[in-house]
């Protein structure tokens, strides 16, 4: 019986290694194929960047390009970055429209379970600078955080200051604490 029990689960630890392997192929075909698409007249530089864990598996994937914007030389990950757990899960994703702008982000533990998310929203001209000076008061996160699949925090930030209503969950969803903020600071505590 113990033979049976151990056979069965190497089975289905390959199925599962191959399935995540398959996945793994169509990610980086679906990324030559955008690479190879790409019009070399508007960004003067590319590369599609992978990299792998020693046993083959996906380690991350993206597309690195350069291209002149409001007369700045600017260097950005176009569509998506994306980082893997070794376990063939996704660990990180952000994604970025046409001209580098980041949409949203997502990170994952390492059962493939959503930890913590952001939306990002623009409130004015995003200057292109250097990333020394990446204090951007033009963006907005809308964060939540996440443990075995419940929601446990959420709120705004704004130039990596807090802003506004920030509120934080027990494990059955109800509210333990309301934080107003203020470019930071605490404003009201309704603990």
């Amino acid at each position: 019986m113990k033979t049976i029990f151990l056979f069965l689960s190497a089975f289905v630890f390959c199925v599962n290694l191959f399935s995540q392997s398959q996945n793994h192929s169509l990610i980086e075909e679906k990324y030559r194929v955008r690479y190879k698409q790409l019009d070399t007249t508007v960004f003067y530089y590319r590369d599609l960047e992978l990299s792998k864990y020693l046993s083959g598996s996906l380690r991350d994937i993206c597309i690195v390009v350069k291209r002149d914007v409001q007369g700045i030389k600017v260097t950005f990950f176009l569509d998506s970055l994306m980082y893997f757990h070794k376990n063939g899960h996704l660990k990180f994703i952000q994604a970025s429209d046409s001209i580098g702008t980041p949409t949203f982000t997502r990170m994952y533990d390492k059962n493939g379970n959503l930890t913590r998310e952001c939306k990002f929203t623009y409130t004015g001209v995003i200057p292109y600078q250097p990333i020394k000076k990446a204090s951007n008061e033009a963006l907005e996160c809308y964060g939540k955080g996440y443990k075995d699949g419940v929601l446990i925090s959420e709120g705004l930030t704004v130039g990596r200051k807090k802003k506004g209503f920030h509120i934080t969950y027990d494990k059955n969803g109800n509210v333990k604490s309301r934080i107003v903020y203020s470019k930071g600071k605490v404003l009201k505590d309704t603990r």
